[in-house]
Parts: structure tokens; C-alpha cells; sequence
């Protein structure tokens, strides 16, 4: 009678062939995880800037009128979350900042040059039209580089 199963040649090969596709998928998939992740920053960074261009709609006087050449000039993300008018990133791991927010020692840990002047939220409004600049640096809790940067210079 002939015995069934798999010779140890067999069995190696399809260990070598499954380990060969783990080595193509595993990089590839951990850049889409990586991808995704900054992908959820961005999108907060654009509530926050749409909150920001909503708030400036509805302050359009305050800051210089329809044809006015008014600016208000940087506010703090945490102010605009203190307001009610943004609201907090959900992961309570995750800490978003503008830069005026943060020390010039932790600025440069962080990368960023502290010597730079960064739009923090800025708002401007030039002959009826609300333009938003803002910056903002979002840092993980023991992480010493940030998730997410997105910087505008003065």
C-alpha cells in the first residue's frame, strides 16, 4: 500500500513560497497603513480649516468688512477647541498644536525651525475675500518625531 502525504521537500518548497509572497505584501501593506494614517491627519487639518473659513464667514465685519483689509492674526487651535468651534482630534494619544503653542526647545526636537515666523491661524480679508492660513503640528505621546506637519510661513 502506498503512503499518503506531503515528502519534507514539499513541505519546504511551500514554506519557501509562502515566506517569498509575506516578504512582497508585508512592506506594501505597512505603507498603506502608514499612508492611512496621515491621511486621518490631513483630513482634521481640513475641519479645522473649513471651521476656521465657517468662523471667518460669520465674523466677516469684525475683521474688516466686506471691503475691508482687515486680519486677525494667530489664534491657537486650542482656543478654537476652548470655543466650540473645532473639535478635538479623537485619539487622546495625539496632541495637535499650532506652533505658537509650542516652545522653541520641543520645536526643534520636533524638527521645525524654531527661527521661522509660521502662520498659526491666520485670517485675512481683502475686498470680500476670506483667505485662511494655518499651521499645525500634530506629535504622538513618546514619539520624538511628528505625525503630522503642515506648515505655512508668514
Amino acid at each position: 500500500m502506498k503512503n499518503k502525504g506531503f515528502t519534507l521537500v514539499e513541505l519546504i518548497a511551500v514554506i519557501v513560497i509562502m515566506g517569498m509572497l509575506l516578504l512582497i505584501v508585508l512592506p506594501a501593506t505597512s505603507q498603506l497603513m502608514r499612508d492611512n494614517e496621515t491621511r486621518k491627519y490631513k483630513n482634521y487639518y481640513d475641519i479645522v480649516k473649513a471651521s476656521v473659513e465657517k468662523y471667518a464667514r460669520t465674523q466677516r465685519d469684525s475683521i474688516g468688512g466686506v471691503s475691508g483689509n482687515g486680519c486677525k492674526d494667530s489664534d491657537t487651535l486650542t482656543n478654537l477647541i476652548n470655543n466650540d468651534l473645532v473639535a478635538k482630534f479623537e485619539d487622546e494619544t495625539i496632541t495637535c498644536r499650532t506652533p505658537n503653542e509650542i516652545s522653541s526647545a520641543e520645536l526643534r526636537d520636533l524638527g521645525v525651525d524654531p527661527n521661522v515666523e509660521y502662520d498659526n491661524i491666520r485670517i485675512e480679508n481683502k475686498e470680500g475675500v476670506i483667505s485662511v492660513s494655518i499651521s499645525m503640528i500634530c506629535t504622538k505621546r513618546n514619539r520624538t518625531r511628528p505625525v503630522y506637519v503642515n506648515l505655512n510661513k508668514k
